[in-house]
């Protein structure tokens, strides 16, 4: 039997789109941690570097709850990494997703009233 998004009903959808988007960044940020771990870091460096207790590090890092953006972004910026969200057509080939034509890099827009906002740049012609 194969799976269609189609034989989903739209809360079923909503759910499965969620799970997997924090899933997979749960993921990226847990084999970060692993990288960052076997060069020396611990969780109590880490918990420093968040500004957050080592107890609730070492909850967050055991499974993904209810991870937000926000709490997605402390731990990649705490580990030294780098966000990139790729979005394609399900028709597209799974492997080597191509990288579209015009990428687009987060900078920190400074003078936006809430400081934490991003806007693009670097975008390619």
């Amino acid at each position: 039997m194969t799976f269609a998004y189609s034989d989903l009903t739209p809360k079923e959808l909503e759910a499965f789109g969620f799970a997997r988007t924090r899933d997979i960044a749960f993921n990226a940020v847990r084999s970060l941690w692993r990288r960052r771990r076997d060069r020396g870091m611990t969780q109590k460096d880490l918990a420093a570097r968040i500004g957050r207790d080592p107890a609730w590090v070492s909850r967050k890092l055991q499974g993904p709850g209810n991870w937000t953006l926000r709490t997605i972004a402390q731990f990649v910026v705490a580990l030294n990494g780098e966000i990139e969200i790729k979005i394609h057509d399900l028709e597209e080939a799974s492997d080597g997703l191509r990288t579209h034509d015009h990428p687009v890099a987060p900078a920190l827009d400074t003078s936006s009233p809430r400081w934490g906002c991003y806007t693009a740049r670097g975008v390619r012609a």
